[in-house]
């Protein structure tokens, strides 16, 4: 019987990295076994590497064990057993991810420390050396940032900052930092992937020397090795940066796992979609070839599969809801957990005292331990359970959000902790600190008030995915609140506009263009820094190029009349402020700058809108009426 909480591995052993002792010298362990050492310990998350592993307590220690002849572990030897970093003691771990020889964490400050084998620079230090590092780092380059997820490859390292930024160091050899072949072939300066910068990433995940992201509305980017289509590009070439996935973005992907050269990505449906290297089985497909396309899984159509993962050469995956486990690929090291060491090209039930959530209540079965996590790596897996007769925890689902895991998005309760500040103070510390990360990034901005149930996917040019009535309404919780607006108002000026792109990487990062129009901060044209606001804006609006131009003006010929009216009555609104003050040869460069700003926008408008409003006493649309009545004032 199983401890109420507890913790399974199987696998190669050869190293001590399932954490289940020496075993008498004995290679592999063939089928899950109780990690004694953790038993009734609450394990947080688990990070496999090629020979190690990393195991983070729900307390934030942080435990290892496996292979240490880099340094990877953090301590003097190797461990059969998980042992506590001791030079982590007063460091609280949220999160670790092992590579081949080297580990990285994140502390619940959002810091990054690396430790291990650096000769590629994979520890991320900036130091210049290659020298492997026995004892955790802080990685000072980026104490400036905020991170929430660390990923490692073979020999290359990803994280994603709480403002939505994707960083890469390490071997750059094919291409999978993201910055271009041509700069370097390996940095252990962490870079910046300013490709994608404005797209609302919520998963990066590393291969053995490919990357992949994920938008939080579905659309894919991979880049690096494609020797044997891992890339799932539909040929064998090599990216220096992010390419996306075009034949992905309408399946709705919500889960991303690399193996040494194969991807798997799990579906809202519970599908899973498989590509890369076949020749060990990896794929599922129930044959040893290579897939430069993803491909279902045929076996396990049917299942509403909740967690995948991939080790080195084989995938794990779990049905939640029946509490069945599936391995397949390569076997030989006992990894698929079948009691033998053969490999298989098709999905097979992992043997164990799995059962479904609340099977004993409903006395299905009498016995046995629900899985809530699984892991992979290398030629090993770990699971996490809980007791079945001991109220059991529900299974984690992978195509949830991750909490503490992916970047800030704006929120009504953000807006009104906003909005309860008493009138002329500042924010709370930690109120404002948030808001400053989330007005001040476009990917935060483009991954908020999106379409409940999965209405902001398949996003694109008939669909902009945002609910502008919930937008709308939350908003209005700051109509009045003259201080926060104008602070907010500074944070977009000052670092979100600057950042904008004249051609975003994606369609999901034009987003931010409905969302704001709606937010009061645009609502007071008679104070300056209001009208610097739009006038920023609008200016980012009207320098959009090509595509991205083409499919903002066809989100707004799609838009409800009211929020087309909002973007006009703040340009229109804004135009009137400033005629209010005198004639137009008296107006100041900056004052005659907005007004220049607010008519080519609303001259985009009028192309788009003419017949939804009449915007004065029976007559013509946006170009027409209210430029006549324009230039009554101005005098033109």
């Amino acid at each position: 019987m199983a401890s109420k909480i507890a913790t399974y591995s199987w696998g190669s052993s050869i190293d001590g990295q399932l954490g289940i002792g020496n075993c008498g010298g004995q290679t592999r362990q063939e089928v899950a076994k109780e990690v004694t050492t953790l038993s009734g310990q609450r394990v947080q998350s688990i990070g496999c590497g090629k020979h190690h592993t990393g195991i983070v307590m729900a307390d934030g220690t942080l435990y290892m064990c496996g292979a240490n002849n880099k340094g990877q572990l953090g301590q003097d030897r190797n461990q059969f057993r998980p042992v506590q970093v001791s030079a982590l003691e007063t460091v609280v771990i949220k999160q670790v991810a092992c590579g081949d020889d080297h580990t990285l964490a994140v502390s619940d400050r959002g810091q990054v420390l690396g430790w291990g084998r650096n000769d590629r620079g994979q520890c991320g230090l900036a130091t210049g050396d290659v020298e492997n590092k026995p004892r955790p780092r802080i990685l000072k380059h980026l104490a400036s940032y905020q991170f929430v997820k660390v990923c490692c490859g073979s020999l290359h390292s990803m994280a994603l900052t709480r403002d939505g930024r994707l960083f890469a160091w390490g071997d750059n050899t094919y291409g999978q930092l993201g910055i271009g072949s041509l700069v370097t072939n390996y940095t252990d300066r962490p870079t910046e992937l300013t490709s994608l910068r404005g797209v609302p990433l919520v998963r990066v995940s590393c291969g053995g020397y490919h990357s992949f992201a994920l938008t939080v509305s579905g659309s894919v980017f991979g880049w690096g090795k494609n020797d044997v289509g891992q890339l799932g590009l539909g040929n064998k070439e090599n990216k220096s940066y992010p390419t996306l996935l075009r034949n992905m973005r309408s399946q709705m992907v919500k889960h991303i796992a690399c193996g040494q050269e194969h991807t798997a990505m799990l579906t809202a449906d519970g599908g899973v979609f498989m590509f890369g290297q076949g020749s060990e089985g990896q794929l599922g497909h129930g044959s040893n070839y290579n897939e430069v396309n993803p491909r279902k899984v045929i076996d396990l159509m049917g299942s509403d599969i909740t967690q995948l993962t991939c080790g080195k050469h084989h995938t794990l995956v779990l049905e939640g809801s029946k509490g069945r486990l599936y391995a397949f690929g390569q076997g030989i090291h006992g990894q698929l957990g079948q009691n033998e060491s053969r490999s298989c090209s098709n999905p097979l039930r992992v043997p164990g005292l799995w059962v479904p959530h609340g099977s004993i209540k409903e006395q299905s079965v009498s016995k046995g331990c629900v899985v809530k996590c699984i892991y992979a790596g290398g030629h090993h897996c770990f699971c996490t359970v809980t007791d079945a007769a001991e109220n059991p925890e529900l299974p984690l689902d992978f195509r949830e959000c991750t909490p503490h895991q992916e970047p800030t998005c704006l929120t009504e309760d953000l807006i009104k902790e906003l909005s309860t500040t008493v009138p002329n103070v500042s924010p709370p510390p930690e109120v404002r600190k948030t808001a400053e990360v989330v007005f001040s990034s476009a990917a935060c901005l483009n991954a908020s008030f999106l379409k409940a149930n999965n209405g902001h996917y398949c996003c694109g040019k008939s669909n902009h995915g945002v609910d502008l009535d919930t937008a709308r309404t939350a908003f209005q919780h700051l109509a009045d609140k003259n201080m926060i607006l104008e602070i907010l108002a500074g944070i977009i000026n000052a670092s979100l506009v600057p950042s904008l792109p004249e051609s975003p990487p994606d369609v999901e990062a034009l987003r931010l263009y409905l969302l704001l129009m709606e937010c009061p901060v645009l609502s007071r044209p008679q104070e300056r820094w209001c009208r610097h606001t739009i006038s920023q804006i609008g200016s980012a609006l009207c320098g959009l190029k090509g595509a991205a131009a083409k499919i903002l003006a066809h989100w707004w010929s799609k838009l409800q009349p009211r929020h087309l009216n909002r973007i006009l009555t703040v340009h229109k609104d804004g135009i009137q402020a400033i005629l209010q003050v005198g004639s137009f040869r008296q107006l100041c460069p900056e004052d005659q700058s907005f007004l220049d700003i607010c008519m080519r926008v609303l001259d985009k408008l009028s192309k788009v809108s003419n017949k939804f409003f009449v915007i004065s006493r029976g007559g013509g649309g946006v170009s027409q009426r209210f430029k006549y009545d324009l230039e009554s004032h101005l005098n033109v």
